[in-house]
């Protein structure tokens, strides 16, 4: 493995786990605040079949973060090869937003309504936040040579 490939690797998984970390304290932030279960959303794993039905808290931030962390490294790929870690790390919060709202709502009764329109709101604008966190991560992680703003 070269060193371009560990730091990149070094780099994505630093920042998808402050931008992970940061998603799932937002999220809980926002379930407490106005009622919508958003951040149970994010951590809900109760479609997976060989798991337990019950799982402790601090397992199910443990199996988001596996999630965060490839997601980092897909990032600081892309914003090492191209720049603009900040475009990717936004994109990659709103895609990661659109492609797992229906699955996810729909798969459990603990989670949103798929057409909960406010929970949807909530959802896109945390992992928008997430995706700048993490954007602005690999931006501080990278070289000033590797960045282009």
């Amino acid at each position: 493995m070269t060193d371009d490939w560990r730091r990149s690797l070094l780099r994505g998984t630093t920042a998808g786990l402050l931008s992970g970390v940061a998603l799932g304290l937002l999220l809980k932030a926002i379930e407490q605040w106005s009622g919508s279960k958003v951040y149970t959303l994010l951590l809900n794993v109760d479609f997976i079949p060989w798991l337990p039905e019950a799982l402790p808290e601090w397992l199910e931030f443990a199996m988001h973060l596996v999630v965060a962390v490839p997601l980092g490294w897909a990032c600081a790929y892309l914003a090492v090869r191209y720049g603009r870690p900040l475009r990717f790390g936004a994109a990659t919060g709103l895609a990661a937003a659109v492609l797992t709202w229906a699955p996810l709502t729909a798969l459990s009764d603990r989670t949103p309504d798929t057409a909960d329109i406010g929970a949807l709101r909530w959802w896109l604008a945390a992992h928008l936040i997430y995706g700048l966190v993490l954007g602005l991560a690999l931006r501080r992680l990278m070289s000033r040579r590797e960045v282009r703003r």
